[in-house]
């Protein structure tokens, strides 16, 4: 089981809410990327990357990444946005000193042309987490989350 911690976020309205989050790398060819801070994000269905982040978590410039699967996606801001995938190997980890790790095999990560909000990386449901147990927990406020990995 990996058990991890929320962020606390202040919403545009100035509302705080807390989001679970992750230290996510992705590995591509047999090379592990950068770790970046991630999001497991129970709202999207894809895993998602903005183009600014392509050459941290692929090593790619941002031609070589409009060269992946092509995909249109909305629901990142008024427009529908192109998005470019590639199967990867996404290693998450709860923190960065963490020794457990889950390690998500052959998933399809897309690089979109819309920036995303807060996170390097939104890790979605669709070849995600959709068929891991995934709690959000509360306990006197000390919030966290589990996903049950074995």
């Amino acid at each position: 089981m990996l058990t991890g911690l929320f962020c606390e976020v202040r919403l545009g309205n100035g509302d705080l809410t807390h989001m679970p989050v992750v230290r996510a790398s992705v590995i591509l060819s047999g090379v592990n990327s950068t770790e970046v801070d991630g999001l497991l994000d129970t709202g999207a269905s894809v895993n998602l990357i903005s183009m600014s982040s392509s050459k941290t978590l692929l090593r790619m410039s941002p031609e070589d990444a409009r060269k992946g699967r092509p995909l249109e996606l909305s629901g990142l801001g008024t427009a529908p946005n192109l998005s470019y995938g590639f199967q990867v190997n996404l290693r998450l980890r709860s923190t960065t000193n963490s020794t457990e790790y889950f390690l998500m095999p052959n998933v399809w990560l897309y690089v979109c042309e819309a920036n995303l909000p807060g996170y390097e990386i939104l890790i979605g449901q669709s070849h995600g987490f959709e068929e891991k147990i995934f709690v959000h927990l509360n306990r006197e406020q000390k919030r966290y989350w589990q996903i049950k990995i074995r």
